[in-house]
């Protein structure tokens, strides 16, 4: 499945993250802003332009999302 993640793909979180920075919530719609890193499988950027990190499992990828 992370093979059919491309960057610059949107992306919905499928439940709410929190770290010290705050909590990115669920259905929030992100950009996949690059692949692959030691501890986490993603990074993206919220619809703020913060940027997170996530794993595969937090995210589902559709075609529709704008």
């Amino acid at each position: 499945m992370i093979n059919m993640i491309k960057i610059g793909q949107k992306a919905v979180i499928n439940r709410n993250i929190p770290s010290a920075d705050g909590m990115l919530y669920a259905d929030t719609k992100v950009t996949i802003d690059e692949i692959g890193f030691p501890d986490k499988d993603f990074r993206v950027k919220d619809d703020m332009g913060k940027i997170w990190y996530i794993n595969l499992s937090d995210i589902r990828t559709v075609e529709w999302v704008c």
